[in-house]
């Protein structure tokens, strides 16, 4: 997502977001140059978190029904796995938490 110049793709970043609610917030902001460069990069720092947190958000309910879907249908392999890959999003949850609050 950053050019060779150290410059932000945007468009790279906007097509990364393509599904996220919070996307049309982000464009706005990257739009228009309402901003410093030092402005912008704050908001850049305070809204990829946000928009890290509401991906987590949206993520875990959807792996804890594919969790129970999977122990429904007998599949413990999968079950696992997904219940691995839901626990190491709960930590990315928390870490975000306590950056957050760190700042």
């Amino acid at each position: 997502m950053v050019d060779k110049q150290g410059s932000l793709d945007v468009t790279a970043l906007l097509d990364e977001l393509a599904d996220n609610q919070l996307r049309p917030w982000l464009e706005a902001k990257l739009a228009v140059q309402e901003h410093s460069l030092g402005e912008a990069r704050q908001i850049l720092d305070d809204g990829l978190p946000l928009l890290e947190r509401k991906n987590i958000e949206h993520e875990l309910p959807r792996l804890q029904q594919r969790i129970v879907e999977a122990r429904r249908v007998g599949d413990d392999a999968l079950a696992a796995g997904l219940t691995r890959e839901f626990v190491e999003l709960t930590r990315s949850a928390h870490r975000l938490k306590s950056n957050t609050k760190q700042r």
